[in-house]
């Protein structure tokens, strides 16, 4: 069940995703307990609830068509610094979402987004690479008390990419638009696309089997080769996994294409949408040959 329940059910409009539950609201028993937290001042001051709620009243998010759950269920911390990368529960976060589907994800604060998609400079507001299986992604910045309510992010306050998220659930106009992601440099049209993916994903497997391991994103240990089994690559996650997972080539394949695409390696929370929800292999996988591979050539000058 982890420290707090989760508030989740159907028809939600957005599930906002914190890192972990803080020890006021452990203490508590309801979310964003901490008084110097601004989550329920800026729900309501953005128009989401038509009057401010209590912590209490957690549960009564449902009505508003909001719920609420964490990246690290089973934690207690306030200070996000506290959080390690074994407190991240990604495939359980997955999972929720996609048991209860809402029209949107919204992660309080980057540190989320970027420790579920393994990700290190995602921009404010919509993501446009990233989402949980086509259900879109938003971010805003933290509500926590140690962030000032007034700091511009990105040129909005918090409150401003309160008001922003409900233009943008309501397909508003007055919605930011998302910066182009900066690296990307040229896109590879689709005959190149074709022309390449193949042999990019053939040196990438031809790389794992020679080396027999692959450097995990994060610096933490490494996915080790564990043969091949028809056509699916077998792969260990020796730091914190004795079971084998599989990876289909076909799978890889579909990354390595859509990464040419992007014009960049894909990350975890893209990968997860090709392979069961199981990504992480992917985008390390992804990582064997350089990032310019993904990219088109400069044109001729």
């Amino acid at each position: 069940m982890g420290v707090l329940s989760d508030i989740l059910g159907p028809d939600l409009d957005v599930v906002f995703v914190g890192t972990s539950v803080g020890r006021e609201s452990a203490g508590r028993g309801h979310y964003y307990s901490d008084p110097a937290n601004s989550f329920y001042r800026d729900l309501h001051a953005a128009g989401f609830t038509d009057r401010l709620l209590h912590p209490e009243e957690d549960r009564l998010l449902l009505r508003y068509r909001i719920g609420l759950t964490d990246l690290a269920k089973h934690t207690v911390s306030s200070d996000d610094r506290g959080l390690a990368e074994s407190n991240w529960d990604r495939s359980r976060l997955e999972e929720t979402i996609r048991a209860c589907s809402p029209t949107a994800v919204c992660f309080n604060g980057k540190k989320a987004l970027k420790a579920w998609a393994r990700i290190k400079r995602p921009n404010w507001g919509a993501q446009t690479s990233l989402s949980f299986g086509g259900i879109p992604i938003f971010v805003i910045p933290s509500t926590s008390g140690r962030v000032p309510s007034g700091k511009a992010h990105g040129g909005r306050t918090r409150k401003e990419w309160f008001m922003a998220l409900r233009a943008w659930l309501a397909n508003d106009s007055s919605a930011p638009e998302p910066a182009a992601p900066k690296e990307d440099d040229r896109n590879m049209t689709s005959v190149e696309r074709d022309d390449v993916a193949s042999a990019i994903t053939a040196d990438i497997v031809a790389r794992f089997e020679s080396e027999r391991k692959a450097p995990y994103l994060d610096g933490d240990g490494y996915l080790v080769y564990g043969g091949r089994s028809g056509v699916h690559l077998v792969v260990y996650r020796r730091h914190n996994n004795p079971e084998p997972w599989t990876v289909p080539l076909v799978a890889l394949r579909e990354a390595v294409s859509g990464s040419c695409a992007a014009g960049r390696p894909f990350r975890a929370g893209e990968c997860n949408c090709i392979c069961r929800y199981r990504g992480t292999p992917l985008s390390i996988l992804l990582q064997l040959v350089s990032a310019d591979r993904y990219r088109a050539p400069d044109p001729p000058s």
